[in-house]
């Protein structure tokens, strides 16, 4: 459940040494990028929140009150652990709790939201994350793809674009909110927009980005960038399979045989409507 994690110093010090390494190398993470974690566990307020806020929105955190932030880090940070453990019942009261002590980081609500939906409770993650959007007026295009997503499986399209909408026009500060913004733009076959969301934010490191890029550049028609950028997705990405296969047909100048006919950035489980399988 290492989505979730918006800090890559703290992916690290989440990770186990035999685990598979974040970077997405398919190594275990002593035998590659443990040697780069920092030397020092006391982090400060900015490398906790840091990536998952705006400069601005950082800022305005600090200015706050330094010290809740550093209070609702710590507790966020046990359901973290527990969330990374699939123990999702477990996890949640510690997001409840790291909220309540600072509702302004939304954060912890995200992953509140995220841990109601994977437990089949749909209507509590559209009240959590909903609430969070009110009392926190930072910039949050991770809960509002979050909102949109779940929004989208209860039947609110309307809602759902609207949601799409205000979040592909803010400065988006994290990769990870980028490839989350990208899955809800995918239900929706909206091409060209992940194109442009892509194009104008600055990282390229985040997994899953130069798969939903190239994807959609499949779609466009643009083999050559499709190609390019197929290509720089990493080993360890989840959806490696498919990326191989797309490659493949690439290759051989075809295309997945689809009920559509198009390039599909889901798996057949993940997609709701129709399942879109490849012979």
């Amino acid at each position: 459940m290492l989505f979730f994690i918006n800090d890559k110093r703290l992916i690290m010090k989440l990770t186990g040494p035999y685990d598979p390494c974040p970077c997405g190398s398919g190594k275990k993470y002593k035998f590659c990028c443990y040697q780069k974690k920092p030397a020092s566990d006391d982090f400060r307020a900015s490398s906790y929140f840091g990536t998952s806020y705006t400069d601005d929105a950082f800022s305005e955190l600090l200015a706050e009150d330094e010290n809740l932030c550093m209070e609702s880090y710590r507790i966020c940070q046990q359901g973290l652990l527990r969330m990374r453990q699939g123990a999702l019942e477990e996890a949640m009261p510690y997001f409840r709790q790291a909220t309540d002590v600072m509702p302004l980081i939304y954060t912890p609500a995200n992953n509140l939201a995220v841990c109601l939906m994977a437990l089949g409770r749909l209507d509590e993650a559209i009240k959590v994350q909903e609430k969070s959007l009110k009392v926190s007026h930072l910039p949050n295009p991770f809960g509002l793809a979050n909102m949109a997503t779940f929004l989208l499986i209860s039947g609110d399209e309307v809602g759902c674009r609207r949601h799409i909408d205000k979040a592909v026009n803010l400065k988006l500060p994290s990769g990870d909110a980028c490839v989350k913004l990208c899955e809800v733009l995918a239900r929706f076959r909206r091409h060209q927009d992940i194109i442009d969301l892509i194009d104008a934010c600055a990282f390229e490191d985040a997994q899953g980005i130069f798969f939903f890029s190239g994807v959609a550049a499949a779609n466009l028609g643009d083999i050559e960038r499709a190609r390019n950028d197929l290509r720089r997705v990493n080993h360890g990405f989840y959806k490696a399979d498919m990326v191989r296969r797309y490659l493949q047909h690439i290759k051989e100048g075809t295309q997945p045989h689809t009920i559509r006919g198009d390039w599909p950035y889901l798996f057949a489980y993940e997609d709701w409507e129709e399942e879109d399988l490849e012979d």
